[in-house]
């Protein structure tokens, strides 16, 4: 399917999460979920996006006692368990990372990892998980012909730069929007379709068009 178009752009939510390793036991440690509308410029050969101020949801997240910090992943990330201790738990944000997400899809780089690991959280409090499409940004990388896939080499092919450090839920959520939209050209007349096929022009709710507080804020 693809990101939902609407008046001439197309919307989603980038989600990047930050786990305290990579085995089964491991745990969201930090979150990003980021409303987004996209549209390719034809003109100036460049992205126009744009990130909701109202829906977005960042956060460190506070594991249950007793979870085991990978010291490979606090490495990476420098999320340990000192940082995290006043941090809400994933039960306190389960409801606002779903009223961010509501139905639009998903875009995430290596969409199955954090799937899989939002999953986990919701199935722990007995939860559903948002019940949406997902995207994977990687795999749209991989099949545009970049055989080195990792978010900062593609970032860095399609000359795309991060706003901040890597390995920071919500450097990486902003990231994966960017090169997504770059990669699938959304409303351009040379538009790549990567394996899916976006869904009809519709109304409803795919991004309010008046948020109740903050309002837009430009993509730089």
């Amino acid at each position: 399917m693809g990101l939902t178009l609407s008046n001439g752009w197309a919307y989603g939510v980038s989600v990047d999460t930050e786990t305290s390793g990579l085995g089964r036991a491991a745990r969201v440690v930090q979150i990003a979920a980021l409303r987004f509308r996209c549209r390719w410029d034809d003109a100036r050969s460049e992205l126009d996006i744009e990130f909701s101020s109202a829906y977005r949801l960042l956060t460190l997240v506070r594991p249950p006692p007793g979870t085991w910090f990978d010291p490979g992943a606090v490495r990476v990330t420098g999320i340990d368990a000192a940082r995290v201790r006043e941090a809400p738990s994933f039960a306190a944000i389960s409801d606002r990372l779903q009223e961010v997400v509501a139905d639009l899809p998903i875009v995430a780089h290596n969409a199955p990892f954090d799937r899989r690991m939002i999953a986990g959280e919701f199935d722990h409090l007995g939860g559903t998980p948002p019940e949406v499409e997902w995207i994977c940004s990687m795999q749209a990388a991989k099949s545009r012909g970049h055989t080195k896939a990792a978010l900062s080499v593609v970032a860095s092919a399609l000359r795309i730069k991060p706003e901040g450090g890597l390995h920071d839920a919500g450097v990486d959520a902003e990231l994966a929007a960017r090169v997504y939209g770059t990669l699938v050209k959304p409303g351009s007349s040379i538009t790549t379709e990567l394996g899916f096929r976006p869904p009809a022009e519709r109304r409803g709710r795919p991004f309010p068009s008046s948020p109740p507080s903050g309002g837009w804020g430009m993509g730089r």
